[in-house]
């Protein structure tokens, strides 16, 4: 019997209809929730050859519930939002991410990953496909669904470009061209600066044109940092990063000359909320590991099947991760807290993770 993608999918008990309104209950289980490990080889009627486990999918998918608890509830309502609900049609995980795992049948779960992997390579067999995490968050399919949206981009659509000698306003035609553009790299140095160095004069090869890119102020920051061996930074490093999102004004009446804000004059504070810790290879045998915190630094304990570097500190030379920034005006009292996160002995299987913490314990976003 063939699988039946619509049926599975409906099946999910969403969490936007269960706690209609209830803000503080979706932040809490979008943050708190884990679903089990995905297994394909439990998805009933799999074809042999999409049989293929993916660690990513997982990692992806908590990654995705954490940046959504950022949001106001306003801007994950898919019923009167039809771009959310586009999105979500076109990329099925959007919806998994929705959803309440503790109410859904955990076989429904695990089900609708498959087909959130297939919505990502509907070309052919998974056993072919490249199923990390760097390859499904980075994937087209993110890029037009969920990292265009402007409350993610790192620069503003419109900026001022000189064609000929002559300033004009102009808006980038591609905004999934800026989704993509929004990734930041790091290696060394200091990542606050390096976001920060982004905003500024630009002009293309035969300089033709040049232009001055502002910053956006998003909600969230995406940064892919390699840890050379000489300078590795630690979470004490990289918990609160400060970005210059300098923006451009006009100095003359007539249009002819504009600049950018002074250096320093639009700091804007952001705090890390997730990492990933790439896997080394393509190959499902190697994991991508995740570890999430609070909007204030604490790190949120995982479900103990749920793949996770919970024991091994940031910055190990050598390695790769991916890490996602808040907006956070807020500082909390003190340095960074512990980045390995608390595990009470009643954390032994999911319905115990449900009981743990509780909404007000753990803030979600920023109050200012």
């Amino acid at each position: 019997m063939a699988l039946d993608k619509d049926k599975v999918m409906s099946s999910l008990v969403d969490m936007r209809e269960r706690y209609a309104g209830d803000e503080t209950t979706q932040d809490h289980l979008l943050q708190m929730q884990f679903p089990r490990r995905y297994s394909p080889a439990k998805v009933a009627n799999i074809p042999a050859d999409d049989n293929v486990g993916s660690s990513g999918i997982d990692a992806l998918l908590m990654v995705i519930r954490r940046i959504i608890c950022q949001l106001p509830i306003e801007f994950r309502d898919a019923k009167s939002n039809e771009a959310i609900q586009q999105s979500e049609e076109a990329n099925p995980l959007l919806r998994v991410a929705m959803s309440d795992f503790q109410s859904t049948d955990k076989d429904i779960v695990n089900a609708a990953r498959y087909f959130a992997l297939k919505a990502f390579y509907s070309d052919g067999q998974l056993k072919d496909k490249d199923l990390s995490f760097v390859a499904l968050s980075e994937h087209g399919l993110m890029q037009k669904t969920f990292w265009r949206r402007l409350e993610f981009l790192l620069c503003k659509p419109e900026t001022v470009i000189r064609i000929d000698g002559i300033w004009d306003w102009h808006e980038f035609p591609d905004v999934v061209d800026m989704a993509q553009l929004s990734l930041v790299t790091f290696e060394a140095g200091d990542l606050g600066q390096t976001v920060s160095d982004r905003f500024g004069f630009f002009s293309d090869e035969d300089d033709t044109q040049t232009g001055l890119m502002q910053g956006n102020k998003p909600a969230i920051i995406r940064v892919r940092y390699d840890v050379g061996s000489d300078d590795s930074k630690t979470y004490a490093d990289l918990w609160r990063i400060n970005v210059d999102m300098r923006q451009i004004y006009r100095t003359s009446d007539d249009g002819t000359r504009w600049r950018l804000t002074e250096e320093g004059a639009r700091l804007t504070a952001y705090s890390l909320i997730a990492e990933v810790r790439l896997s080394q290879s393509k190959d499902p045998k190697h994991k991508d590991t995740l570890r999430m915190y609070t909007i204030d630094g604490q790190a949120i304990p995982p479900h103990n099947n749920f793949p996770s570097h919970s024991d091994e500190r940031l910055g190990v030379a050598n390695r790769s991760y991916m890490l996602y920034y808040a907006f956070s005006p807020v500082k909390p009292e003190g340095g960074p807290p512990s980045e390995i996160p608390f595990k009470p002995d009643m954390r032994k299987d999911l319905a115990a993770q449900e009981a743990f913490g509780s909404p007000a314990s753990m803030p979600s976003r920023p109050t200012e």
